[in-house]
């Protein structure tokens, strides 16, 4: 029995898995084969978006992650939200809420604690990539990130 996370961005892990797949169907044996979501996003996974958030505003702002302030924290969340969507447009990273004074409503971030686990891999992968090109900052993979990320390359 095998366990897959497959990461439709990644194509290695789509080609890995059709190729196990098609040596599954030359057996000529029957097997199930279940599709879920991946939706056990944990802590960890979380904690660790908000730590590189911390380092990546540490960088932008020139002080210590220490001092590092949550206003400042806050607004680096928002400006990585703002370019993962512009180069992805991925549409968990918005939504319109209602306003029910009749002004305009306009389309917002979401929160990072409402994605999925597969949607909060993409962000961070993407995040990874966007630091280290833009801004040479490499964020460390560690926990529940690191573990995803070990298992969309095997």
């Amino acid at each position: 029995m095998s366990d897959w996370i497959i990461n439709p961005l990644n194509i290695n892990t789509v080609n890995e898995f059709v190729t196990f797949f098609k040596q599954h169907l030359l057996k000529n044996e029957p097997f199930k084969v279940t599709i879920k979501k991946h939706d056990t996003r944990t802590l960890s996974q979380n904690a660790l978006f908000h730590v590189w958030v911390r380092q990546y505003a540490s960088v932008m702002v020139g002080v210590p992650v220490s001092e590092v302030t949550k206003i400042q924290e806050t607004a680096m969340k928002l400006t990585i939200k703002r370019a993962c969507y512009a180069q992805t447009h991925w549409d968990f990273l918005l939504h319109t809420p209602a306003d029910y004074f009749g002004q305009i409503e306009k389309p917002q971030p979401t929160s990072s604690k409402d994605w999925s686990p597969s949607e909060a891999y993409q962000v961070m992968e993407w995040l990874q990539v966007f630091a280290a090109e833009r801004d040479n900052l490499m964020l460390e993979a560690k926990g529940e990130f690191k573990k995803l990320r070990e298992d969309s390359l095997v």
